[in-house]
């Protein structure tokens, strides 16, 4: 069960299975001023999202970090959302980021050298 919040993945429970029950859907436990105003039940997402436009990309480089901002992407029009984003140095996988977050700092830079950053965007299809 996936848990959006204006379209960006909030929360997942895993379960191995529901034996007993009707479906449905419903929140316990939540304030009085707080429901469920539109809920979605579907396929599963197969489709990437779109990739990050690198030119939205923001660099700040200091000597000892750099800090990158990005643009958030969308999914395709079928798909079910933006869940986290993968950010690479170079061919190792630094952070997984959630999907509301378009920033990180990198605190493993050296001054003087190069590297080469890729975001790799992930809808829940792959979870």
């Amino acid at each position: 069960v996936f848990v959006l919040v204006n379209d960006a993945m909030y929360m997942a429970q895993y379960s191995v299975g529901i034996p007993v029950g009707q479906p449905g859907i419903g929140a316990r436990e939540t304030p009085s001023d707080s429901s469920i105003a539109q809920a979605a039940l579907g396929p599963r997402d197969r489709a990437a999202p779109n990739p990050v436009d690198l030119a939205s990309v923001a660099v700040a480089a200091f000597p000892n970090r750099v800090d990158l901002r990005w643009q958030g992407v969308t999914d395709d029009v079928n798909g079910t959302g933006v869940y986290q984003y993968t950010v690479y140095r170079g061919t190792t996988g630094l952070w997984g980021f959630m999907a509301w977050e378009d920033s990180i700092s990198d605190p493993g830079v050296a001054a003087g050298q190069s590297y080469g950053t890729t975001w790799k965007p992930a809808c829940r299809a792959a979870w």
